[in-house]
């Protein structure tokens, strides 16, 4: 990862259940995570919209975002540039780059369901394991992606879970090396026609915060 502002993805997948009666029964901690937030309503939104921003000391960088959920048409605006361009047809490299700009901060606003949706994972669980930034005793998740798919192949995530399968904390390690390139805390818990996003990311200290606004869905 050459900027954590851009922090990109292994692999995506948009493929997601809609089936919230088959997730509430499962005993899996992924699933159960999912329906924590909402995963069986995602087949419900049609449009999803949000502006990524990320704050390092006084300086602020912002791009929005409108995802058609449907059609995978996606509208970027931001003050360098607005584009439009449709998922399913990306050839060129400049259209490559927009759209992995579109991945990392989706990625942020939809990790709960990418636990779930992405393939070319391998995912490992360990109980009662203190979270880096709160202490606090948690459940820990490590997805592990591999070699082969996607813009940075071979990235792992920690994710710390309480009890009510909601994700508190979470590390990044680029490449799966074992010390993580950042740790944030989550928080700010925002619903968008049953989907639940977390709107708030903060590094230990404060000195890095991710955050999204203007979330809305339809």
């Amino acid at each position: 990862m050459k900027n954590i502002v851009f922090l990109l993805i292994t692999v995506f997948s948009l493929a997601a259940c809609s089936d919230s009666k088959k997730i509430e029964k499962t005993t899996t901690l992924q699933q159960k995570i999912g329906a924590a937030y909402g995963i069986g309503n995602f087949s419900k939104l049609n449009k999803l919209s949000y502006t990524f921003n990320v704050k390092r000391g006084e300086t602020v960088s912002s791009r929005s975002w409108v995802w058609n959920t449907k059609t995978n048409v996606i509208e970027l605006k931001s003050a360098a540039t607005t584009v439009i361009y449709q998922r399913d047809t990306i050839q060129s490299e400049a259209m490559k780059k927009v759209d992995g700009m579109f991945i990392n901060d989706q990625y942020w606003l939809m990790y709960p369901f990418h636990i779930i949706w992405d393939a070319g994972t391998t995912q490992t669980i360990a109980y009662n394991q203190a979270a880096p930034i709160s202490k606090q005793a948690a459940t820990k998740l490590t997805i592990q992606y591999n070699n082969e798919a996607g813009y940075t192949p071979g990235d792992a995530y920690d994710v710390y879970v309480n009890d009510k399968n909601i994700i508190t904390e979470w590390s990044y390690r680029s490449k799966g090396v074992e010390q993580p390139s950042l740790t944030t805390s989550w928080a700010g818990i925002q619903e968008v026609a049953g989907v639940k996003v977390t709107t708030d990311f903060k590094n230990d200290g404060g000195s890095f915060n991710l955050y999204f606004t203007g979330v809305s869905g339809e």
